[in-house]
């Protein structure tokens, strides 16, 4: 697996997206030391939060934790969350290599099977078909 970083509008981040920022110190509270420490951090973007009146705009990360960015400010977007959490379910296989085996692919008739909403496979069956409501 390669990991492709971009640089791309804060804006343009979707769910799950794992990104670093420096965050703007005029729009989002830090501690008496944050100049000691640093204030670059590594997000995972929850969702859309708000505008102010000034067009900034801010977004929930980590869980719940709301940031601020200004029109126009850039961020590097690493990857994707689910990515990651596959890199570490194919360490936790045995497979720090991430080659692809048997595990690494879940099609949809496994994953309604494992999860319980699919009791007998029946490939005619509509819940077959592509489902927005499905992680893949």
């Amino acid at each position: 697996m390669k990991l492709k970083f971009e640089v791309i509008l804060a804006e343009d981040l979707g769910d799950g997206d794992i990104f670093y920022c420096t965050p703007d110190q005029d729009l989002n509270e830090f501690g008496d030391h944050f100049d000691l420490t640093g204030t670059d951090q590594i997000f995972i973007r929850d969702d859309f939060n708000e505008y102010d009146d000034e067009d900034n705009y801010s977004i929930l990360v980590n869980g719940g934790w709301a940031i601020w960015f200004k029109p126009g400010e850039q961020v590097v977007r690493l990857g994707l969350y689910s990515d990651l959490i596959r890199v570490i379910e194919m360490v936790k296989e045995g497979n720090p290599n991430m080659e692809l085996g048997p595990n690494d692919i879940m099609t949809k008739i496994e994953y309604l099977k494992e999860t319980g909403h699919l009791k007998d496979v029946n490939n005619d069956d509509p819940l077959l078909k592509d489902d927005d409501d499905l992680p893949f």
